[in-house]
């Protein structure tokens, strides 16, 4: 998880739900590749994700950030004393995050969703890259750049959080200011606050995300005795794609090579225990196993906290 401080900027829950629901946009390199097919459900653990974040806004927090700008925006019309309530309103909230847990670090008030997809197979991604590595060979940096700029197949949350340690004492501070009618000083230290919450960005590799959806259905396929001829190909399929998307994932740089390994030998060996019409229970523990240690190893690298 990446933290870092940045200007806020207005982003409204219904569009996050939208990018989310929506699906991923599709983005080709020049000569555009073959899509893959992803698997039916797969936008249900983007809306899952959605979901969960979601559940985890503090109201009292969004209702503080609403007030702050309030106070803010009525200060610069003039309105000191309506200024003043907006400001004890969002300190009352405040007390009342502090009052249920004291030690709590990140207040979140707000859940942005952003989904980019590159629609390629790992050849075709690995023929991008070896294109960006013969531009940068001749010194051509944009054009290696605009490749590898598409590369990338993952679903973004951004999480914006009042940082409680320093957000309820500038809201006191801005209102002592507004008393003693310091109002500059009370608009720029407002300003100033509503400037440095902090956002959390997580990333979920899409086609990690497939995998997982690909593995329940196969699971059950795998667990019914007496298999149709049609039921028998599916398994074989979805196992197949959960093979490909994982070597897209591994050509897109999502993961350590040692868990592609593993996950890939994982597969190799249910393809050998299901052929034939066997059946049987437990058979995915490594694999899924496997799959949540790719899922947490795409995540390295990600959690230095930078400033923008």
């Amino acid at each position: 998880m990446k933290t870092s401080l940045k200007t806020l900027k207005p982003s409204h829950l219904a569009l996050a739900a939208a990018l989310a629901f929506g699906g991923a946009s599709a983005y080709a390199a020049d000569a555009a590749p073959a899509a893959t097919k992803p698997v039916p459900g797969a936008n249900a653990n983007v809306q899952a994700q959605t979901r969960k974040q979601t559940d985890t806004l503090i109201q009292e927090a969004v209702t503080a950030l609403r007030e702050t700008e309030s106070a803010l925006q009525l200060l610069e019309q003039g309105k000191k004393k309506e200024a003043l309530e907006a400001m004890a309103r969002a300190t009352g909230k405040l007390e009342i995050i502090v009052a249920r847990d004291a030690k709590l670090a990140l207040a979140p008030v707000d859940v942005v969703v952003r989904a980019h997809e590159f629609l390629g197979t790992a050849k075709d991604i690995e023929r991008v890259v070896k294109e960006a590595k013969s531009a940068l060979g001749d010194q051509r940096v944009q054009d290696a750049r605009r490749l590898l700029e598409p590369l990338a197949s993952e679903i973004t949350i951004e999480v914006v959080n009042l940082p409680m340690a320093t957000y309820p004492a500038a809201i006191k501070e801005a209102a002592r200011l507004t008393e003693k009618d310091q109002i500059a000083e009370a608009k720029k230290l407002l300003a100033t606050t509503l400037n440095t919450l902090v956002v959390q960005q997580t990333a979920i590799p899409i086609p990690l995300l497939h995998v997982e959806d690909a593995l329940k259905e196969a699971e059950q396929l795998a667990q019914k005795a007496s298999r149709t001829a049609d039921e028998e190909k599916k398994l074989a399929d979805l196992l197949r794609f959960s093979s490909e998307e994982v070597a897209r994932a591994a050509a897109l740089g999502y993961g350590s090579k040692d868990e592609h390994k593993t996950f890939q030998k994982e597969i190799k060996e249910l393809r050998k225990k299901t052929e034939g019409g066997k059946s049987g229970s437990g058979w995915f523990e490594g694999v899924k196993a496997s799959l949540a240690k790719l899922f947490k190893s795409s995540q390295n690298g990600k959690a230095n906290a930078t400033q923008p």
